[in-house]
């Protein structure tokens, strides 16, 4: 567990802001984007709205590589909030 080892908000600061971290690179921010991306497609209804709700730091990695929205410490996802995305694309926040 290495890598949670600085703590949730130091990882996704340090992604954010371009670093590479142990299990993925930030530098392929392009890869997560599209494999999440394709993994939501895969399992929502054409047509339809789909709430993504996951672990915190994921809906953050993921919101980060749609649109470099960055969450801050004092503003940080609540407890099963996620994203809504329409026809595969991102919506808003739930």
């Amino acid at each position: 567990m290495r890598f949670l080892k600085p703590g949730l908000q130091e990882v996704y600061k340090q992604f954010v802001q371009g670093k590479n971290l142990p299990g993925f690179s930030s530098k392929k921010k392009k890869k997560l984007y599209h494999n999440l991306t394709t993994f939501i497609q895969q399992n929502s209804i054409p047509h339809q709205t789909t709430l993504f709700i996951t672990h915190d730091l994921l809906i953050a990695l993921y919101h980060f590589t749609c649109n470099q929205f960055v969450y801050e410490e004092g503003k940080w996802i609540n407890f099963l909030q996620g994203l809504i995305l329409n026809n595969g694309k991102l919506y808003n926040k739930v």
